[in-house]
């Protein structure tokens, strides 16, 4: 979770935020897995948009995509009409 002021993340166990920040846990999932959802739906948009630059004419080659972030890549880039 990186709240909206600095954008730097927490550290603690308990922040205060804007409710607009949050969303409600999926009730099929455990709270391992929902935190886990942003951190890696937001790396990969970082390396995939932010960092790669990528477009719908693009290329994507994606080293390790079984794995977390591969997987969200992938979906991402094909989602986006890269190749």
């Amino acid at each position: 979770f990186r709240p909206s002021k600095n954008k730097i993340g927490t550290l603690a166990q308990f922040i205060a935020v804007n409710e607009s920040e949050v969303s409600l846990k999926p009730r099929n999932l455990n709270f391992i897995e929902s935190a886990s959802l942003p951190l890696v739906g937001l790396t990969c948009f970082q390396s995939l948009f932010k960092i790669g630059k990528i477009n719908s004419n693009s290329k994507v080659f994606i080293n390790g995509g079984s794995g977390g972030v591969g997987t969200f890549a992938i979906q991402f880039a094909k989602a986006y009409g890269a190749y």
